[in-house]
């Protein structure tokens, strides 16, 4: 779980604006005629569905930016349980293998000690990370007083 959990973190800001516009694709068997009159007149339950969604990321980003640089296990516990709140709630398939992920990403928060040292001791302000082929992650950690470390 901690492979996953990582990367939704460091993720949350960008996939809060993605995931906020994007509308998952009509299947190639979907009813033309449905899909349009669901797009004019969409359910109640859809709406409820986005509401709920778009209100538990942003308790998860709340929570993430007030513990920022923090790790302790009632936070972890915290961030944790939101997420398995939203698990249900994503409407993006196989979202910790998606290409949507492939991009440069603001930390939000992180139980990494190493990564958290330089934003406890004011050497950082904010750290970015880069996912790539879906494998590689690069931390890109930009100094207060110049230089960075990446």
């Amino acid at each position: 779980m901690k492979s996953v959990i990582l990367p939704i973190l460091f993720l949350l800001r960008h996939t809060a604006l993605v995931a906020s516009f994007s509308t998952p694709t009509p299947s190639a068997t979907s009813n033309p005629l449905q899909t349009f009159l669901d797009s004019l007149f969409p359910s109640s339950k859809n709406d409820e569905s986005i509401t709920q969604r778009l209100q538990t990321k942003q308790r998860l980003l709340t929570t993430c930016r007030q513990n920022i640089g923090q790790s302790t296990p009632s936070i972890r516990q915290d961030i944790e349980s939101i997420i398995s709140d939203l698990q249900p709630l994503n409407p993006t398939p196989t979202s910790a293998s998606s290409p949507l992920l492939q991009k440069r990403w603001i930390l939000e928060w992180t139980s990494e000690k190493e990564i958290n040292f330089f934003l406890q001791n004011g050497f950082s302000t904010h750290i970015t990370q880069t996912l790539t082929n879906m494998d590689v992650l690069e931390n890109d950690i930009p100094f207060v007083k110049g230089g960075r470390f990446a």
